[in-house]
């Protein structure tokens, strides 16, 4: 996998976009292909939870109330008692292993 060197470390002038930016900038066409699937997985998953609308513009992040927020971490400890989750770094070997591949 390409990694841009220069961009791995955040520098404090760069915004979160810029620095994005930066990190995507050294990625292969198959890679972007990969970054892009999980952006237009987060978007879509958002939109189905959590997002609204302003002046035609996706806002996929809203402010919750404690029962709101409450109410999602029980949803997510039920999901962990039923063994629906996978270690992060597990995952993380398996998505480095389908893009190497």
């Amino acid at each position: 996998m390409a990694i841009n060197l220069t961009a791995t470390v955040k520098r404090g002038d760069l915004s979160q976009l810029d620095y994005t930016y930066a990190l995507l900038s050294g990625l292969s066409d198959d890679e972007l292909e990969a970054v892009q699937a999980v952006a237009i997985a987060f978007l879509k998953n958002n939109n189905k939870a959590t997002s609204h609308y302003k002046d035609d513009t996706i806002v996929p992040f809203q402010a919750q109330t404690e029962k709101q927020l409450l109410a999602r971490i029980d949803h997510s400890l039920e999901q962990i008692k039923l063994g629906n989750y996978q270690d992060s770094e597990e995952f993380e070997k398996e998505l480095l292993e389908e893009i190497d591949g």
